[in-house]
């Protein structure tokens, strides 16, 4: 008796007796193999009580029935486990992701509309988008876009790269200003709406680095368990420690999914090889962290492009969101009335919400404006105001009076689609012309 080429059905020999039985497993595999849906690719055992027909993809480390049988289709049928091995272009819908995967012949990896970064759950991950026009973060401070940085002490100088080598469009840049040598690093905390269909699966972290100086490079996928959105944003408990366990490197209040290290040699970019390990049940935030090894001396760089968090255990090439999509998705955590490029407290009137009322009697107004969110914010967010001829914070611009104001934002006046202001004019005129700039803070 011979098998079918692809899915290795059994074939009927023309002389052998019982016939139905090899019918019979033939239907069977067809069963399991046709219009696969697996309850999961998060379990690297078998389940405890499985339903007859049910299939799951079984995760690295295979063990008890399952063992030696990583990334086969594991079904359960007529009361045992029959085990199928993918064939490259086999397509599986993976219920506990709510997404259609494909074996490549070595992986099982997400189904993407070609060109876009739907699977990515890092935002800014070229770094592109610097809306504060940060130069110069303290620990725990978020610099450009969605990134905070984390340091041993004082703080840590950011810039941008522009085409940083091939493929990459952009790239940030963290500078050791200090001059005694520390340890500096960027870490990004993703909202657990974006982020908590993965309890319980399996993902995988790649990007790309490049130190200044020959050295090593640590990189960690986390995860918060605590209140969602509102993760510790410093994950460091010892600087100094090399066991990379909570409690010891990392804070006990996170789990760590995995961690993994380069040394790619002085100003030499270098891939950071795909780590992954699946997160626990009640993930409520996910955090990627990226670190210098070892302390660095004064002026040191490290360099950072295509950070990608994804789904799965094995990497995909890096796609790019375009850039207005980009900035819609980062504008739901900061946004600014400045035009981009321009940083907050800069000297413009460019971009201002404006309150304006003219041919009045002479009396001194009291005049307040809406301003409309261009994406809805991820919480109520933290509003500032800045007089557009000064730059100064907390301040509105009286025109017809050329003179600085107090604003007022009333918090029960803020809300994630927008919020009102308020300013009083300086004194008595014959028009009312109140100018504000702004940013709106709601990051995780």
């Amino acid at each position: 008796m011979s098998n079918t080429t692809n899915l290795q059905l059994p074939l009927i020999d023309a002389n052998q007796n019982q016939k139905y039985v090899t019918h019979n497993e033939a239907l069977t595999s067809l069963d399991a193999l046709i219009m696969i849906d697996v309850v999961s690719n998060a379990l690297s055992a078998p389940p405890g009580s499985p339903a007859d027909g049910q299939r799951w993809i079984v995760a690295p480390g295979g063990s008890g029935a399952w063992s030696g049988k990583d990334g086969n289709i594991a079904a359960w049928q007529s009361g045992a486990w029959n085990f199928y091995f993918p064939g490259q272009g086999w397509t599986a819908y993976i219920a506990n992701l709510g997404a259609l995967y494909v074996y490549d012949g070595t992986n099982w990896n997400p189904v993407r509309g070609a060109g876009t970064a739907a699977g990515n759950r890092l935002l800014n991950a070229t770094f592109t988008l610097n809306q504060r026009g940060a130069a110069s973060v303290a620990s725990g401070a978020y610099g450009f876009d969605r990134w905070y940085v984390l340091t041993e002490t004082g703080s840590v100088s950011l810039s941008g790269l522009t085409d940083p080598e091939t493929g990459a469009i952009a790239g940030i840049r963290l500078t050791q200003p200090d001059a005694s040598a520390k340890r500096i690093g960027l870490a990004q905390a993703i909202e657990s709406a974006n982020v908590r269909d993965l309890r319980s699966a399996a993902a995988i972290l790649s990007a790309r680095a490049r130190l200044s100086v020959s050295g090593s490079i640590r990189y960690a996928i986390l995860e918060w368990t605590g209140t969602a959105d509102v993760p510790t944003k410093n994950v460091v408990n010892n600087w100094a420690s090399t066991t990379f366990t909570p409690g010891n490197f990392f804070i006990n209040t996170v789990n760590v999914i995995a961690t993994g290290v380069i040394a790619p040699g002085a100003s030499v970019w270098g891939a950071l090889a795909g780590i992954s390990g699946a997160f626990g049940a009640s993930m409520a935030n996910a955090i990627v962290f990226v670190w210098s090894d070892a302390q660095l001396a004064q002026n040191v760089t490290l360099d950072l492009d295509r950070m990608q968090l994804e789904a799965g255990a094995a990497a995909t090439p890096f796609a790019f969101r375009p850039i207005q999509e980009e900035l819609a998705r980062c504008q739901r955590y900061y946004e600014k009335s400045y035009g981009q490029g321009v940083a907050p407290g800069s000297v413009t009137t460019a971009g201002i919400s404006l309150c304006f009322l003219g041919g009045l009697p002479s009396a001194a107004y009291t005049g307040a404006a809406f301003v409309s969110f261009r994406s809805t914010k991820a919480k109520v967010p933290a509003v500032t105001g800045y007089s557009p001829s000064t730059g100064a914070g907390g301040k509105a611009r009286d025109g017809a009076g050329s003179a600085d104001v107090s604003v007022s934002i009333v918090g029960a006046n803020v809300a994630d689609s927008g919020f009102t202001w308020s300013a009083a004019a300086a004194g008595a005129a014959a028009s009312l012309n109140l100018q504000l700039q702004w940013t709106a803070e709601a990051e995780l």
